[in-house]
């Protein structure tokens, strides 16, 4: 399945995935917003377990759960996320970013800030080892904010920092970044 330019906002799931629910497929999200949207169960924006998920050039934004995941919730999915901003997402437990069950997400070209209660989670109760890379990102809070457990691995890679994107007017869902933002020209050179 591939979506391309597309606005996926403010739809509600009595289970999980308020946005996006895929199960065991390969999924592409390109040139997307995913705002606004809520979950009872886990990913408020995105919900995925299983299969392949590719996301390049996505705003992920205002997304709720009342569990995990409120931006992107992803269980045993290798996942690319490019050029993606995830911000004002809410869940019991990570707020923009949650990783279950012994997969990779690769995170590139980035903005995860002001999700709550973090920005990126790795599941407690799996057993299996997470793996998250992370370069030419902005991730608030840096390495050290990111939730881990013993088995787990967070690669902070170049170009990766805890700045303020400074975005135009998050308040009115404005994230587009001011000329002074550290993200400006700050992406992977290749």
């Amino acid at each position: 399945l591939t979506i391309y330019s597309s606005d996926i906002s403010n739809n509600t799931s009595e289970v999980a995935g308020g946005g996006i629910k895929q199960s065991g497929s390969t999924i592409r999200v390109f040139n997307s917003t995913i705002s606004g949207n809520s979950a009872t169960g886990s990913g408020g924006g995105f919900y995925g377990v299983g299969g392949i998920l590719m996301m390049n050039n996505v705003q992920i934004t205002a997304n709720t759960s009342t569990s995990k995941g409120g931006g992107l919730y992803l269980q045993t999915a290798g996942s690319v996320l490019n050029n993606i901003t995830a911000t004002d997402n809410t869940a019991n437990y990570g707020g923009g970013l949650y990783v279950c069950c012994d997969h990779t997400v690769d995170i590139e070209n980035s903005v995860f800030y002001n999700n709550s209660p973090q920005e990126l989670e790795y599941s407690n109760s799996d057993g299996w080892p997470n793996v998250i890379n992370v370069s030419y990102s902005i991730i608030e809070g840096g390495q050290n904010a990111v939730v881990m457990y013993s088995n787990d691995s967070l690669y902070w890679g170049l170009g990766s920092s805890d700045s303020d994107p400074l975005f135009n007017d998050a308040a009115n869902g404005d994230y587009t970044l001011q000329a002074s933002s550290p993200a400006i020209n700050a992406g992977n050179p290749n």
